[in-house]
């Protein structure tokens, strides 16, 4: 939820400086935003360890606290020293880590989709001025992820006293709080997409329900990352960090994969700019399509058990042996 939480920050600032800095040439963006990123590796190289026994700047009272409520011990050549003993077959045959990891693909289908393409629809369906740093395209981009940083910095205390008051199971707690996320863009992506907002005049009013509709979308999807994010640890504590990883690799497939089909399917506004509406209405509903098929799976298949992988691939193991003997 932090990492959630702190990059809408980044969005946010992106969002509102992009369109001052275009003025000096669109690279400029990017030098910007790569010079953040170095800065950034500075502090990283300096603060960051593989343990908290190994962090120069931890205090002995915090270390111990960490060191006390972790569920299991680090062990060289699992958490620290490499990749080793780590059972990555067993990962891929769980169905509760597969369910997992569909539905943070289907999430970050619609975050990665709203964050490229939002300011293109702006421009192209209500014909607000890209060049413009004034013309409010900035605050429209902006908005739904200023909105998402507070519901990020509240659905996780959410989430938390769910499972304090223990009227749930863990796994019960996750798969609402990521069916609220998923259903809550499949809603408001899929009205956004419908002909009531696609096939108006472009006027005003027609533009703020636009924004309202994405902000919605965006920003009540946040409750999403408190359901999948948290569930990577829930799974297993001793490799937790590998699940994470290939989960959160994986799941930035769909920046790839929405841009390229969202991309197809606008390139017919540049033929046929009457076209606009029909095509981001199938853009939008696509979304509300991935969203509403990743809430059913993950609520199928999630779990807040720990999976014992590493028992699962010995017990494989021994099956082998004794049917080859």
């Amino acid at each position: 939820i932090n990492a959630e939480y702190m990059g809408s920050i980044g969005t946010i600032l992106a969002m509102l400086t992009s369109p001052y800095l275009a003025e000096w040439g669109w690279p400029s963006i990017f030098y910007v935003s790569g010079g953040f990123g170095v800065v950034w590796l500075v502090f990283f190289v300096i603060l960051a360890s593989a343990s908290p026994e190994e962090h120069r700047w931890v205090s002995p009272a915090e270390r111990a606290h960490i060191v006390a409520e972790r569920l299991h011990p680090l062990e060289a050549g699992v958490m620290v020293g490499g990749f080793a003993g780590v059972p990555f077959g067993e990962f891929f045959r769980s169905r509760a880590y597969l369910g997992l990891v569909f539905g943070h693909f289907c999430y970050n289908y619609q975050y990665y989709l709203a964050l490229s393409l939002g300011p293109d629809f702006f421009a192209t369906k209500f014909d607000v001025d890209i060049s413009n740093p004034r013309s409010g395209l900035g605050f429209f981009a902006c908005l739904p992820y200023v909105c998402l940083f507070f519901v990020l910095s509240s659905v996780g205390v959410v989430s938390d006293w769910l499972c304090n008051r223990r009227w749930l199971s863990l796994g019960g707690v996750r798969r609402i709080m990521n069916s609220t996320g998923l259903c809550s863009c499949a809603l408001f992506f899929g009205l956004l997409g419908a002909p009531f907002v696609q096939n108006g005049d472009g006027s005003h009013r027609q533009l703020m329900l636009a924004v309202a509709l994405l902000t919605a979308g965006v920003s009540l999807g946040g409750f999403a990352p408190s359901g999948y994010w948290s569930n990577y640890g829930d799974l297993s504590a001793r490799h937790c960090a590998v699940l994470l990883g290939l989960g959160n690799s994986i799941s930035t497939l769909p920046g790839i994969v929405g841009n390229l089909v969202s991309g197809r399917i606008l390139d017919s506004i540049h033929a046929n700019p009457d076209a606009a509406g029909k095509a981001w209405s199938q853009v939008f509903l696509i979304v509300a399509v991935v969203a509403a098929v990743g809430a059913a799976v993950f609520a199928a298949c999630a779990s807040g058990e720990q999976i014992d992988f590493d028992g699962r691939r010995e017990a494989r193991r021994r099956r082998r042996q004794k049917c080859m003997q």
